[in-house]
This record gives structure tokens, sequence and C-alpha cells, in this order.
């Protein structure tokens, strides 16, 4: 149909998203493939070359930003 929107989402790097069959949060450190079951939350602002250095798990804060 024109003017409907193809569902999903191809993110790339430092784009947040929402996987929605298992509701995991995830911060994307690489381009990734479309994929019909990603929602877009944002984008990480600064910061990425921290996050795709990690190799281990690790924890990490978010905070919103006024």
């Amino acid at each position: 149909m024109l003017g409907e929107e193809e569902p999903g989402f191809a993110p790339i790097a430092g784009e947040m998203v929402i996987y929605h069959p298992w509701g995991n949060f995830t911060i994307f450190y690489g381009d990734f493939r479309h994929s019909d079951e990603l929602i877009p939350l944002g984008k990480v602002e600064s910061g990425l070359e921290i996050l795709a250095g990690k190799e281990d798990d690790f924890t990490g804060t978010l905070e919103r930003m006024e």
C-alpha cells in the first residue's frame, strides 16, 4: 500500500532497540541487517567506542538526558 512503512528496522552502530519476541534491550556496536522484530528506541550520542571494545560481560548504566 502507498505510504505504508515496512515493519521492523535496519540498525546501524550506536542505535538502541528492543528485540520484540524476547523483550531484550540491545545497543548495536556495528551495523546489522533488517529485522521485522526490532523496535527502535534511540541512539548512543557518545562513548560507543567503549561499548564496542568490550569482549566479556559487563554492567552499564543508562541515564536520561534532559
